[in-house]
């Protein structure tokens, strides 16, 4: 008896499976499988094996040898598809096709292409996506940026054309500038009369200008027009006599005095024998010795030495907020949250609190 079973199991072949050897599946897409099962001397059964999808994708039907595999895919997830036929005497068959499932947004218009490979031991392959106009990312669901690629003027917003639509367009261009294909350009105000509104010197700007004066003057509150610098005002530059000049100054001496090369300071043309100065000493008009101060300075009662004179305590001066006495000299200073421009005696009339 036991002989005879190993030979009818010698004998018995296994179901016939047909089946084709590759499923195309789409996500959110419905697709049918469809196999055939046939064996002429025997009963058999059909199971699903592998990794199947969750329950709620699939339906799994099956009669007269005719089996359907209706599956949604609703995710990437791998799945593993094996259809395990089995005759009454345990011999079986499998139908493992290979998967390739097509993440891209059809709705979208994007196209499935194939990509080379076995799947692996899972047979899983997800196919590429060639996506259409104006659309991008892994699965063509993504609105391609048209502004990546833009180089709009700075400031000036960009706005992209929603898919299919590709590209972007740049805002309108600020003052100052002229539209260029979809950017913009400086103009020059420096160039043009009818703009260029500065007294003395134009510096452009992007998208505007600002003006500035030469050595000498200074740029009034208007930001366009100069005034003259008064430098014997500022500081006392010269040794004794300080003349101011339109942008410049120029220094003399008293009688009995020369200019030396430095354009600044005072020498005696001849010196004194007997009288002793603190300062300087020379012939005066009568031609008697006498001393003389430097600038800054006022000769004492004793006609030899000399004193600080106190700018600030006579009045001298020019400060426009607080004045500080310095020795031969004086300087500016302004009130807490004001600022000394640049002419060194007047301040910022805006309080920053």
């Amino acid at each position: 008896t036991a002989i005879k079973a190993d030979l009818a199991a010698l004998e018995n072949s296994s179901p016939i499976v047909n089946g084709s050897d590759t499923l195309f599946a789409f996500i959110n897409v419905t697709t049918t499988y469809l196999f055939k099962v046939m064996d002429t001397n025997d009963t058999f059964t059909v199971s699903i094996q592998g990794t199947p999808p969750p329950v709620d994708q699939y339906l799994f039907t099956g009669s007269e040898g005719l089996y359907s595999f209706t599956w949604t895919p609703t995710s990437h997830q791998t799945v593993s598809l094996q259809f395990l036929a089995t005759d009454s005497r345990g011999a079986p068959t499998l139908l493992h096709p290979l998967v390739r499932l097509c993440g891209c947004r059809l709705d979208l218009n994007a196209t499935c292409v194939d990509v080379d490979g076995d799947g692996g031991a899972n047979k899983f392959l997800i196919q590429d996506c060639m996506c259409a106009s104006g659309y991008g990312g892994t699965y063509c669901s993504m609105d391609v940026d048209g502004c990546i690629d833009l180089d709009c003027f700075p400031g000036v917003n960009c706005t992209d054309k929603p898919a299919p639509l590709t590209g972007a367009t740049c805002g309108d261009c600020p003052i100052g500038t002229v539209a260029s294909n979809e950017s913009c350009i400086d103009v020059n105000e420096c160039n043009n009369n009818a703009t260029n509104t500065c007294e003395q010197n134009c510096v452009n700007t992007l998208g505007s200008f600002t003006c500035s004066c030469n050595s000498g003057f200074t740029l009034n509150k208007d930001g366009k027009s100069c005034d003259d610098v008064n430098e014997c005002d500022e500081s006392l530059p010269c040794h004794q006599i300080c003349n101011n000049t339109l942008g410049s100054f120029d220094c003399s001496c008293y009688f009995g005095f020369k200019l030396e090369f430095d354009g600044v300071t005072c020498r005696p043309t001849s010196g004194c024998m007997t009288l002793i100065c603190e300062h300087l000493c020379a012939i005066g008009q009568t031609g008697q010795e006498a001393c003389f101060c430097n600038q800054g300075y006022a000769l004492n009662l004793n006609n030899q030495n000399c004193s600080d004179v106190d700018e600030c305590f006579t009045g001298n001066h020019n400060c426009q907020q607080n004045c500080i006495n310095t020795e031969g000299s004086f300087s500016c200073s302004c009130l807490t949250g004001y600022a000394l421009n640049a002419d060194r005696t007047t301040c910022d009339g805006t309080f920053n609190n």
